[in-house]
């Protein structure tokens, strides 16, 4: 079991509460998002939450850019993407451009649309250019708010995966703008805070890495399984198949099947849940002593 890491002199564990945000607005806590966003504001984290927010809208719910286009606060963007029915069809799209402009050709040939993927990356490699051509088109104000949030977003995001799913937004949005569609209930009934240390933070590395050595599974494979069928789960997903092609594709370059990632993950998960154990209940007591 990992042993105990926080201590009162460790400091607030920004890492683990940053990745927390993400997965309960992914399941659909509202009141828990916000109270957990407003933690990391009290705790220094106002500027990356802003931008995190904005992040957060393009990776799970890119149709309901339009809606919270300009001016809103970002603890009502966090919210209202938390109790949204969710699209990740952005982000499916954005990672395999991603993917393609790192040189793997095959992000674009398997994939349902080739096309669609070398003009995502194109445009990850030239925005200016691909921002100019988009904003030359005949389109509605919806989709002009997209085009515009997502060139807004594109220059303040860090990563080249969030910069990709501002391109794919464009690209999508060119085409159509889907409804979208409040889900009234969270995914579950309490939040299991186990899954939000995971591959985005230093425990949660560790942990993954000490059950793949366990269970003679490889630290990558067990990794990237752990993202698709636990850290990404959603309260609701509507049809997004750009995000099915996108998992897809990931399995069958790390060698596996979906049945043999579900397979280990029921093993898997155990094994990292408890390794996590003392982790997650010192992040349960912060969740409940913070205002």
């Amino acid at each position: 079991m990992t042993r105990f890491s926080y201590s009162a002199s460790a400091g607030f564990p920004k890492a683990i509460f940053r990745s927390l945000l993400q997965k309960l607005v992914r399941r659909g806590h509202i009141e828990l998002s916000e109270k957990v966003a407003l933690t990391l504001a009290k705790n220094g984290d106002s500027k990356w939450l802003q931008t995190r927010a904005s992040v957060i809208l393009f990776e799970e719910c890119w149709p309901l850019v339009p809606v919270v286009a300009s001016h809103t606060p970002t603890i009502v963007i966090i919210k209202k993407v938390a109790g949204s029915k969710k699209n990740k069809d952005a982000a499916g799209l954005g990672s395999l451009a991603y993917e393609y402009s790192s040189g793997n050709e095959s992000a674009a040939t398997d994939s349902p649309d080739g096309l669609a993927v070398r003009i995502v990356a194109a445009g990850l490699e030239r925005p200016d250019a691909f921002f100019n051509w988009m904003e030359s088109k005949s389109l509605s104000l919806e989709q002009k708010k997209v085009i515009a949030s997502a060139r807004l977003l594109f220059k303040q995001a860090s990563w080249q995966w969030d910069k990709a799913f501002c391109i794919a937004a464009s690209y999508l949005a060119m085409s159509s703008l889907p409804i979208v569609e409040p889900s009234t209930s969270n995914f579950e009934s309490s939040f299991p805070t186990w899954v939000a240390i995971d591959k985005h933070t230093p425990e949660g590395r560790a942990a993954i890495q000490r059950a793949g050595a366990k269970l003679k599974i490889p630290p990558k494979q067990l990794s990237w399984i752990s993202f698709y069928l636990e850290s990404a789960k959603v309260n609701y997903l509507v049809d997004s198949p750009w995000w099915d092609a996108e998992r897809k594709w990931r399995f069958s370059q790390l060698g596996i099947s979906e049945s043999y990632a579900f397979g280990v993950w029921h093993e898997a998960s155990e094994v990292i849940k408890e390794e996590l154990h003392l982790q997650t209940l010192r992040i349960n007591d912060l969740i409940k002593t913070s205002s």
